[in-house]
């Protein structure tokens, strides 16, 4: 006899396509947050926003390798260090760091 098994649904995950930045006052990067088996969009913050600020957020984003996503622009405003934070809600969380000099 078959033993049928649950299927498990596939866990939420959100990924950067970026490790770590550094950054000139001023500056500004732009990065890819991508969630997987999530309807919505990710929670995002810098955990240190005197020193690097979001400063634009683009939804619907295809890069030049097909990945989609949501394109997230930072700027650094001052020299230290800050995470970017992206979260699902008891789930799961990417960051990367920034050093802005």
């Amino acid at each position: 006899a078959w033993k049928e098994y649950a299927k498990k649904e596939p866990r939420p995950d959100v990924s950067w396509d970026t490790a770590a930045k550094q950054l000139k006052t001023g500056e500004s990067y732009s990065a890819l947050c991508t969630c997987r088996n999530y309807e919505k969009g990710a929670n995002v913050r810098s955990d240190n926003p005197d020193v690097v600020e979001i400063v634009s957020h683009s939804p619907s984003y295809t890069s030049r390798s097909g990945e989609t996503g949501e394109l997230y622009t930072i700027r650094g405003l001052k020299p230290g260090e800050a995470r970017i934070i992206a979260s699902i809600p008891n789930q799961d969380s990417a960051s990367f760091l920034v050093k802005v000099v």
